[in-house]
């Protein structure tokens, strides 16, 4: 019944048309722990604003899902309480590059490039993402 019970609440909040999240079980994330996270403000056609998580790979990209749609973008760096603005960098998106591939229907390569319009400032909570290195596939220390 318990199961039950959160399943359902989960379906409840994941269709509401609100800008309401529930993370269950969850636990917040120590603040700037992963400088590399960006909150995606989707704007949609319809004048809604709808959100989406991607990560920063240098200074002029983010990665995220082509699932991740709409008709323009702004990027917020260095978030932790969306509701605080103190050092969030807003940028926006310059031009979107989804996978020429991407399958709507089976979600096949659904990973898409975002270009940012103007370069992201590096800082202690804004970071890009570490990558394998192309010597031996091991992570830079």
């Amino acid at each position: 019944m318990f199961i039950h019970c959160n399943l359902a609440t989960l379906i409840f909040v994941l269709t509401l048309d609100r800008h309401v999240y529930t993370i269950l079980g969850g636990h917040e994330a120590v603040p700037h722990s992963r400088p590399y996270m960006v909150l995606l403000q989707r704007h949609m056609s319809d004048g809604r604003k709808k959100y989406c998580a991607g990560f920063l790979l240098n200074e002029d990209f983010v990665m995220t899902a082509a699932t991740c749609q709409a008709e323009s973008y702004t990027a917020l760096l260095g978030v932790h309480n969306v509701n605080s603005n103190s050092e969030i960098q807003r940028i926006s998106v310059e031009q979107p590059f989804p996978h020429k591939y991407f399958n709507t229907t089976s979600f096949i390569n659904d990973v898409m490039l975002l270009k940012l319009s103007s370069k992201a400032k590096f800082s202690e909570n804004v970071k890009p993402i570490p990558l394998a290195s192309h010597d031996d596939g091991t992570l830079p220390k």
